[in-house]
């Protein structure tokens, strides 16, 4: 298991479609972007067979500029369309999934979010 290693994997799959991706919470994120956070559980430990099975939980919000329209609804379903099968192709995903669009606020301004939540598992602690 190696957790850095992991979630910049996880960033430099993300840059593929986004120019701001952040593997921390900025000060002031700069949308269209995606912030990189622990999931919760961040770890679970299964026993396999053989050996552990170490379970790593990872929520990736994405930030759009929201509007009195449904432009940036539309951009968050494109950014969606292109990063969900990306992520899914790229990474050794055991779960994934989407949460409903909300409403962030950040900077005193306001964007139209989503958390893409992922599981990842790795065996015997690699």
């Amino acid at each position: 298991m190696n957790i850095a290693g992991i979630k910049e994997d996880i960033a430099s799959i993300l840059r593929e479609e986004l120019q701001n991706v952040y593997k921390f919470s900025p000060a002031r994120p700069t949308a269209p972007c995606a912030i990189l956070e622990a999931g919760f559980p961040f770890i679970s430990v299964n026993d396999d067979e053989y050996e552990a099975i170490y379970s790593i939980n990872w929520k990736i919000l994405l930030l759009v500029p929201t509007a009195q329209n449904d432009v940036e609804t539309t951009g968050l379903d494109s950014l969606l369309d292109s990063l969900v099968p990306l992520i899914w192709a790229n990474t050794a995903l055991a779960k994934l999934d989407v949460d409903k669009p909300f409403l962030t606020e950040a900077n005193g301004a306001t964007y139209l979010s989503t958390n893409i939540n992922i599981t990842i598992d790795s065996q015997g602690g690699q």
